[in-house]
């Protein structure tokens, strides 16, 4: 958790993408994969939950998942890193790198 509005940040929901997607034994994961089993790997806050301010029939939660993305020129960035790639239509592939940063994290 991170922000004063009790919400899941980047960083944790850049992990459970991570693990979704070595979990699912893929390179990739589409945001319709991702969404679909993201409730499973995070534990959603009521805030999370919330209508997303960009596009109000989603949740706020949807918009953390994309703004993975969004942020990738940010440094601590997961594409920024290297641990992540975006997948074009949407999505992301964990590299190399990534895995070893999951293995060192021992998730």
């Amino acid at each position: 958790m991170a922000d004063m509005e009790n919400r899941t940040d980047e960083f944790a929901m850049a992990i459970a993408v991570m693990r979704i997607i070595r979990d699912m034994q893929e390179e990739c994961a589409d945001l319709d994969q991702l969404r679909d089993r993201i409730t499973e790997t995070v534990d959603l806050t009521d805030d999370d939950w919330e209508p997303s301010d960009s596009i109000p029939t989603q949740p706020k939660w949807h918009q953390i998942l994309r703004n993975i993305n969004s942020n990738r020129f940010h440094v601590g960035n997961f594409i920024y890193e290297g641990y992540l790639e975006h997948l074009d239509g949407g999505g992301y592939c964990i590299t190399e790198k990534g895995e070893q940063f999951l293995r060192r994290l021992r998730l």
